[in-house]
């Protein structure tokens, strides 16, 4: 454990992803994952705060994006095997994707903003309508 590093929890990287609408969970599943090759889940909960099912949650998500890869290794001891998680594509791939999202984002935002602004602007569907 002591090779490791813990991933604070008032780290502002996590205050970053959070404010572009990434869970915490799978932010500080991210950065441990961007810092440490080959991890398991326990590894991971240790090292982020984390418990198991919020570990998992994150898991599924980053394996949507295609961005984490699983490798199952038999346990020494009986029962299932141990999963192993590791990055797919660099950390530097995951924010551009990460960018390119949120400029996305604030782009249909901006959109809806202005047609909303053409169907007020007849009075006739001004907002007096709503109450």
């Amino acid at each position: 454990m002591e090779k490791y590093k813990k991933i604070k929890t008032d780290d502002k990287r996590i205050e970053m992803f959070k404010n572009l609408n990434i869970k915490k969970s799978v932010s500080k599943t991210l950065l441990c994952l961007s810092t440490e090759e080959g991890v398991s889940s326990t590894t991971i909960c240790q090292l982020t705060g984390l418990k198991q099912p919020e570990v998992s949650n994150a898991i599924k998500c980053l394996e949507e994006s295609n961005w984490v890869n699983v490798t199952e290794v038999k346990s020494k001891k009986a029962g299932r095997p141990i999963k192993y998680y590791r990055l797919l594509i660099s950390k530097e791939e995951i924010y551009e994707t990460i960018e390119k999202n949120a400029k996305k984002e604030v782009t249909e935002r901006t959109e809806c903003v202005e047609r909303l602004k053409e169907l007020v602007k007849d009075k006739d569907n001004g907002l007096d309508d709503l109450d």
